[in-house]
């Protein structure tokens, strides 16, 4: 009996230690799914998403308005530049991927990101469409595009109505027409017959 006793002590130990253990992991469970929430809530999988992949409010890990994320990837560098906006410090986060200029992330005094602009060809949206792709294509998938020319930012834009965050900014040289009159409005109306029929996107600005 005294070693009946004993062993029934001793599983009595073993499965309060189990249970405990169990606690445990279900509380760092939690804590691992909290760190990885967005500012609204809203889970963000950081691990496990395309890193790759353009979505209307950024870009694999960095979304506009949400705090810039731990970069645990020894193949990423970051390099700060500060200007100023308005009398506000702002500061321009240069992404490097394998010694190559990937993204530029302006980043407003709170360290949120304030707008991304993507300069690497390997950043696509879900149809297909990043750096590099042809002002057609993007014609053919947005039927409700709109073409521009800014003064203040001296870029061609075409941007659509679905996705009014985002901006393709078109390559300069493929412009037809006489840029010296462009000056005349901060914004003048283009359509795609003023360009180049292989007109390509050099640019984009999620904001």
């Amino acid at each position: 009996m005294p070693y009946l006793t004993k062993q029934i002590k001793k599983m009595k130990t073993i499965y309060v230690l189990f249970l405990i253990s169990l606690i445990l992991i279900s509380c760092k469970n939690q804590s691992n799914e909290q760190a990885g929430k967005n500012s609204n809530g809203t889970t963000k999988n950081v691990i496990h998403a395309n890193p790759f992949l353009i979505s209307a409010k950024g870009v694999g890990a960095f979304d506009v308005n949400d705090k810039f994320p731990d970069l645990n990837d020894s193949t990423y560098e970051k390099k700060d530049t500060l200007i100023f906006k308005e009398g506000d410090e702002f500061f321009y986060r240069s992404i490097y991927q394998m010694d190559t200029l990937r993204l530029v992330i302006s980043l407003s005094p709170n360290d949120s990101i304030y707008d991304i602009t993507i300069l690497s060809p390997k950043y696509k949206n879900n149809q297909g469409l990043g750096v590099g792709c042809k002002l057609s294509q993007i014609l053919t998938v947005y039927n409700d595009f709109e073409i521009f020319y800014s003064y203040v930012s001296g870029n061609f834009v075409v941007y659509s109505k679905q996705i009014e965050n985002l901006q393709f900014i078109i390559d300069s040289n493929a412009y037809k027409g006489d840029k010296k009159k462009l000056n005349n409005s901060d914004i003048i109306i283009l359509k795609h017959e003023d360009f180049i029929e292989d007109a390509e996107i050099t640019k984009i600005r999620i904001f």
